[in-house]
C-alpha cells in the first residue's frame, strides 16, 4: 500500500483542521473590518482565497461563528465570473 492509498491520521487531519479553522478565523476578523480581503475593493486576494474556502466548505459549515467570513464566502460565490470559475468541466 502507498502513503497516497493509506487510510488518513485521524491525528495529522485533526491538527490540519485546526490550523485551517485558526486561518478561517484570522480572516473572519480582518473581514469584521472590511468588506474584502485587501480593505474595501474587492482584489486578487479575494480571487485567490475563495477556491481554498469553498472547497472546504465541509469545515466551514461545521464550525460556529466566523459570520463576516460566510457572508463573504456567500458574495464571492454570487459572482458570475467566480461560479464560471469554480464549474469543474464535465
Amino acid at each position: 500500500m502507498s502513503r497516497a492509498t493509506e487510510p488518513a491520521n485521524p491525528e495529522v487531519m485533526a491538527f490540519c483542521k485546526s490550523r485551517f479553522l485558526s486561518m478561517l478565523a484570522q480572516v473572519d476578523r480582518r473581514l469584521a473590518r472590511h468588506p474584502w480581503l485587501a480593505g474595501e475593493e474587492i482584489s486578487i486576494a479575494d480571487f485567490a482565497l475563495y477556491p481554498t474556502v469553498a472547497a472546504r466548505r465541509a469545515v466551514l459549515d461545521e464550525a460556529t461563528g466566523l459570520s463576516d467570513l460566510r457572508r463573504w464566502t456567500e458574495t464571492m460565490a454570487l459572482r458570475p465570473d467566480v461560479a464560471r470559475g469554480m464549474a469543474v468541466p464535465a
